[in-house]
């Protein structure tokens, strides 16, 4: 019998690279400064998305991205992949020893790549809040901050700034913000909630952001 079940996502290695050699560290990043449409790219990169219409043309949206990369079709996609996938991600089984083997392996670029998207999206929903809201939701998530550190910092009491965090992360909780993260790949890399931890001196866990749809982990352990 097998001692785990192994969740495995399938991403475009070829586009990954060509994004990396042309000294991009994400595909976000390479996006922005192409001004790509980022859920497009993403889904020729997930294999969501077919590269060819229904004549078997290369779609305009992706002309435009291997344009940019300066490669052909054919060194940017397998046959398979030209099929484009159901799924791009399944479940398999292993043995703990198998699985030592893969954790002691270098993150691969994709994996990476992934991660980097995130944290870059993650970053801009924070960023898009009220000032306040913003300084604690980042204190608090990324700086390790206490409630007490922020009120000095804000000239206010610490239950003012227990308020500004529980009602800066409902403002980041919206169908908008869940859909790019899953764009992304999150809820592939990731299993519990984003921000599962409890700040110190205590918030209490229901006003913690909890992705229904998919948990996510806090990613500041990956980065």
């Amino acid at each position: 019998m097998s001692d785990y079940r192994v969740k495995v996502t399938i991403r475009n290695n070829r586009l990954l690279k060509a994004i990396e050699a042309k000294g991009f560290k994400s595909v976000q990043q390479f996006c922005d400064q192409y001004k790509l449409n980022y859920i497009g790219a993403n889904q020729y990169i997930n294999g969501n998305k077919k590269p060819l219409n229904k004549e078997g043309e290369v779609k305009e949206s992706l002309k435009q991205l291997l344009d940019i990369l300066d490669i052909s079709l054919e060194k940017a996609f397998t046959d398979k992949q030209l099929e484009g996938f159901k799924k791009n991600s399944f479940t398999i089984e292993a043995k703990e020893s198998h699985l030592m083997q893969i954790a002691e392996m270098k993150k691969p670029l994709e994996i990476s790549m992934m991660e980097k998207d995130i944290k870059t999206l993650l970053d801009t929903c924070i960023y898009s809040l009220p000032e306040n809201y913003r300084r604690v939701v980042r204190g608090i998530i990324y700086e390790n901050k206490t409630l007490e550190d922020l009120g000095n910092e804000l000239n206010v009491g610490r239950e003012r700034v227990r308020q500004l965090y529980t009602k800066g992360i409902l403002k980041l909780r919206t169908s908008e913000n869940f859909e790019k993260l899953i764009e992304c790949g999150a809820r592939d890399l990731f299993k519990s909630t984003l921000f599962s931890r409890s700040p110190k001196n205590k918030i209490s866990t229901k006003d913690n952001f909890e992705i229904e749809r998919g948990e996510i982990n806090d990613i500041r352990k990956t980065m």
